[in-house]
């Protein structure tokens, strides 16, 4: 929700400087329309929901840089106290800065995404892991590298509300409870269960045997990669004994 937030921003600006009537109406339109359409975004799991918006933001962008720049002479030649205009230029630079902390937060936090998906890469290839589904996830980023089609399986998604018959090919896991989980686990062939935090979103049953708080029979943790523990799903036969 707050990229989108971010996409009324162009329309909204280009409304407050645009004079010409048919640019003040599209501009209108993009900023009704994305209000609209936010709200449909918002509700699905698509971290690409801004993307069609966006399109039409950088439209609503472009046409007011076109009216600024066209306006700046004009403007340049107002009397502006000094004090003014370095104010008006600060606030221009904050901005920027702000933007580009931003970005730059997300870059290093993917950063080290994928410097524990190598890492979890490393260790799937040392247990001998040769296929994706025996391989089940709470992150949704994670994709094991050589082996196709390279994502394990996972709980909720967009791919379930997106593409056709996804759930009825790959139905989701029984989290209600540690032994579910694991009957579940077993009878698809899943080896090895990656957790993250948002395990504790997926149920309250996954969230604790991450944390730790309980000690299921049924799984044994195989190793710990930053903010992901992996879990070998152990044979029957060693549950019993």
């Amino acid at each position: 929700m707050a990229d989108l937030t971010m996409i009324f921003l162009p329309p909204l600006l280009a409304l407050a400087v645009v004079r010409d009537a048919a640019r003040r109406r599209f501009c209108g339109a993009v900023l009704l329309w994305t209000l609209a359409y936010s709200f449909f975004a918002a509700i699905s799991t698509s971290a690409r929901a801004p993307l069609m918006a966006l399109a039409f933001a950088a439209m609503c962008a472009a046409i007011f840089f076109e009216t600024i720049v066209r306006a700046a002479p004009q403007i340049y030649s107002m009397r502006i106290t000094p004090l003014f205009r370095q104010g008006v230029i600060a606030v221009l630079v904050l901005m920027g800065m702000l933007f580009l902390w931003r970005d730059g937060a997300g870059i290093m936090r993917w950063r080290r995404h994928e410097q524990n998906f190598a890492r979890i890469n490393e260790f799937i290839a040392g247990v001998g892991v040769t296929r994706v589904t025996e391989l089940f996830t709470t992150d949704f980023d994670l994709y094991i590298r050589g082996i196709p089609p390279y994502i394990p399986y996972f709980n909720g998604g967009c791919p379930r509300w997106g593409t056709y018959c996804y759930n009825e090919e790959y139905p989701e896991f029984a989290v209600d409870s540690p032994g579910a989980f694991a009957a579940d686990c077993r009878k698809r062939g899943v080896r090895f269960v990656i957790l993250n935090e948002p395990a504790h979103l997926l149920s309250p049953a996954l969230g604790n045997l991450y944390d730790g708080k309980i000690l299921s029979a049924d799984f044994a943790l195989g190793k710990k990669i930053d903010d992901f523990r992996i879990f070998e799903v152990l044979p029957v036969s060693e549950t019993v004994q």
